[in-house]
């Protein structure tokens, strides 16, 4: 059982953990473990969606169908359970392509996130990624932000009704049809963003006073309200310069390469909704945008915008997957720029006089350390020449000593027999 989900003590449903993910569950008689091709879903979609398995029981069984819709469990059965979309998306015993199908189909919400995985996709991405292809030159996504609550969700139902009006092809005047082009060619998209996680973000993209209603944390003096903007993404077509064969190649400066890292995002424009939350009024507004957007030369200014925070913590194989690639980026960023830091120096025209005077320096000091310097051989040889003289010397001092010792033995012992001798010679005379 995954928190957060379901607490049986409880008895209470809750999406408070995990609100802007889709809620998976699968009910079984026996309590029997999740298939194999659901454990792996739940590994390939951690960031979409919440898994959880549930023992079916009868005690139980109002709950469930008070609440989704439940009457009874069979073997095994899925459900994808959202706020904005509540029921039953799939019921029965699935197999593993089936399911796949179900959780790629509805592993997003009806009205979309604007999240650091669904950026792209999206469409709402300062880096030039448009849904109708590269060579779109504008395309558009409208935001509302806001803090978790009762304000928020009221204002995501207003925008999936404009939404729906799109997407059927609704408005209230002919001047609607304008939108209503731009998102059957994926050149307009609609999405909700969390202003209190991703807050940079937002205070970026609502510069005002009143931009603390909707980004930031929540604060009890100031009161929720969110807002609703409209950001317009401008592809700038250069001409192909022709370059001088001299100067292309030539090593880029530092600013020469920050310029050329700017040209690769697109140009932007803000405008911010402030009427009221009718829907028709909203898709009227859209569509004027829309028509301004792409028949006038509006200012708009070029950068790149806050990146949006991670909304989920990974597992521990993805935080490693994820590490070791960040410090594999690290690594090649550090040696990109020391080369950049070469060919700035390179290009500096102190470089070449340092370089030569360092070099003359160690000439020098090389010359300097090996002219009076004395060969290794000599002073080898020279010291193998006084050991031998030292061992010699020795030699010879023992034996001169060995040699005074003896003739000292031998004449103690001559002088011993001639006292001996002398006695008796003076004892045979008495």
């Amino acid at each position: 059982m995954l928190p957060g989900v379901w607490e049986s003590e409880k008895g209470v449903l809750t999406v408070n953990e995990h609100f802007n993910q889709v809620k998976v569950i699968g009910f079984s008689y026996t309590g029997e473990r999740a298939a194999a091709y659901m454990r792996k879903a739940a590994k390939d979609y951690w960031q979409y969606a919440v898994f959880a398995m549930v023992l079916w029981r009868e005690n139980e069984a109002k709950f469930w169908e008070t609440k989704i819709g439940v009457e009874t469990a069979p073997a095994l059965m899925v459900l994808i359970v959202s706020p904005q979309r509540p029921g039953r998306c799939g019921a029965g015993k699935l197999n593993s392509s089936t399911f796949l199908e179900l959780m790629e189909k509805h592993k997003t919400h009806e009205l979309p996130q604007l999240r650091s995985i669904s950026a792209t996709s999206l469409g709402c991405d300062a880096a030039g990624h448009s849904l109708a292809g590269n060579d779109t030159r504008t395309w558009y996504c409208v935001v509302v932000a806001g803090k978790t609550g009762p304000a928020l969700s009221q204002m995501r139902t207003v925008l999936r009704g404009v939404q729906e009006q799109l997407k059927l092809g609704k408005g209230s005047d002919s001047s609607a049809t304008v939108a209503i082009e731009a998102y059957r060619e994926k050149r307009l998209r609609l999405a909700w963003l969390d202003g209190e996680i991703q807050k940079d973000f937002c205070y970026f993209y609502l510069n005002s006073e009143s931009m603390f209603e909707a980004c930031g944390p929540r604060k009890y003096e100031i009161e929720d309200r969110p807002k609703i903007f409209l950001i317009r993404y401008l592809r700038e077509v250069e001409e192909n310069e022709v370059e001088d064969q001299k100067k292309r190649w030539l090593p880029k400066t530092t600013w020469e390469r920050e310029a050329d890292e700017e040209k690769q995002y697109a140009r932007q424009l803000v405008t911010t909704y402030n009427n009221s939350l009718d829907v028709a009024e909203i898709v009227a507004w859209v569509a004027n945008m829309v028509d301004q957007g792409d028949s006038e030369e509006l200012p708009s200014f070029r950068g790149k915008s806050p990146d949006l925070v991670p909304e989920e913590s990974a597992p521990f194989v993805s935080k490693t997957q994820e590490y070791i690639q960040e410090k594999k980026e690290e690594f090649l960023q550090k040696g990109q720029s020391f080369l950049y830091m070469l060919d700035d120096f390179r290009n500096d025209p102190k470089f070449t006089p340092i370089v030569l005077l360092f070099a003359l320096v160690y000439a020098t000091a090389w010359l300097l350390s090996t002219r009076y310097k004395v060969p290794v051989n000599s002073t080898v040889s020279g010291e193998v020449a006084n050991d031998s003289l030292k061992d010699k010397a020795g030699k010879l001092s023992n034996e001169r000593r060995v040699s005074d010792e003896t003739e000292g033995v031998k004449e103690s012992g001559m002088t011993s027999l001639r006292r001996r001798k002398e006695k008796s010679e003076s004892l045979a005379e008495e």
